[in-house]
């Protein structure tokens, strides 16, 4: 079978290509073709610009921010081109006048992961609900996120036409299978994330080790004084050094080192062979998890619209592991990664099933 997968891949943005390059590897392991369509979405490219200015940005403001972190945006750009080019098997680039004619040659079409179903990402743009991209072709979501935990009027009104067209729907959130029972009487799967469906070992394949030395590892996506507490709390416990994925790298903290600029590749590695993890991000979190490594969470911070990490800790039985708790108990939870392996395991069997391969 031939599978064309649409999803967020050119946000430059750890998870987004991450997600989708785990999703075509899975698929490719299971004794079948997969591409990304290479859909380009003006609204999402533009928000990545490094010349963008932002909403209620000031001029001086932003100027001052092109200054400091121009070079790097652009040097981080650069370095999700190559990765998409070498990596995620693209197809032909295609916008809305020929994305229906490069979906012709695929047995199936798949929106997802990412939060393809929050429209504000893409500009409430159709071709992620697969809209004229599935002619006579079975279409499918597979963990796809609202991004939130109640859906919007004007979500809803941009759902209700398309939904009803899906061979199956997939989610990624226990909420999103309630309000899609709630809203429209749709069914859903719920299966997770993608980076969860290749192993451990296939991810190590694409890292190199950066460090020698022991290492706390640092990741966020919004600034978190609570994450920075937490990291030199274990370094006096530890003595090991502060890593800090953190491209603004002019907002100085003592006795922290930064890495600016990473590739996806590095990214992982960072993560592989860190000691520990303190983050307020999803797919921290998730890379933590199929790492097997001691992290915390801020789950007040970052990502977390809907609770997503959460729900996430929560089915891997790890609520506890929260940079709060640590700083009142100085206690790191213990998990049995026997365990946790064993359920990532039913997982991929699960969306095995839910993708019929």
């Amino acid at each position: 079978m031939r599978f064309g997968i649409i999803t967020y891949h050119r946000a430059i943005n750890y998870g987004a290509v991450l997600q989708a390059y785990a999703l075509k590897e899975f698929i490719v392991e299971n004794g079948h073709s997969a591409e990304i369509i290479d859909y380009r979405n003006r609204y999402i490219e533009e928000n990545y610009k490094i010349l963008k200015r932002h909403k209620g940005e000031g001029i001086l403001s932003f100027l001052a921010r092109v200054v400091l972190c121009g070079a790097i945006q652009y040097k981080k750009a650069k370095k999700f081109e190559r990765f998409r080019n070498e990596c995620l098997n693209l197809s032909k680039p295609c916008d809305l006048s020929n994305v229906t004619q490069t979906s012709q040659k695929y047995d199936y079409i798949i929106t997802g992961s990412d939060q393809v179903f929050a429209p504000q990402y893409s500009g409430f743009d159709k071709v992620f609900l697969l809209r004229d991209v599935c002619v006579n072709r079975k279409k499918y979501s597979y963990a796809a996120s609202f991004g939130t935990n109640h859906i919007s009027n004007d979500v809803i009104e941009w759902l209700a036409e398309d939904l009803m067209s899906f061979k199956k729907i997939s989610v990624r959130e226990n909420t999103a299978v309630s309000e899609l029972k709630r809203i429209f009487g749709i069914v859903a799967s719920q299966n997770i994330d993608p980076v969860f469906l290749i192993d451990s070992e296939i991810w190590m394949k694409v890292t190199r080790k950066q460090i020698e030395e022991k290492y706390i590892l640092i990741y966020t996506i919004n600034n978190s004084q609570i994450v920075i507490q937490a990291a030199q709390k274990l370094a006096k416990e530890t003595g090991y050094k502060i890593i800090y994925l953190n491209d603004k790298y002019y907002k100085i903290i003592e006795n922290v080192h930064y890495i600016v600029a990473c590739s996806p590749e590095d990214f992982l590695s960072y993560f592989c062979y860190s000691e520990y993890v303190v983050t307020t991000s999803f797919h921290g979190s998730a890379f933590s998890i199929i790492f097997h490594k001691k992290f915390l969470v801020d789950c007040c911070l970052g990502e977390n619209k809907g609770d997503r990490i959460t729900e996430l800790l929560s089915h891997f039985q790890m609520k506890d592991c929260t940079c709060q708790r640590y700083l009142i108990t100085g206690e790191i939870g213990f998990f049995d990664w026997d365990c946790v392996d064993k359920m990532i395991k039913e997982e991929q069997s699960h969306a095995k099933s839910y993708l019929e391969i």
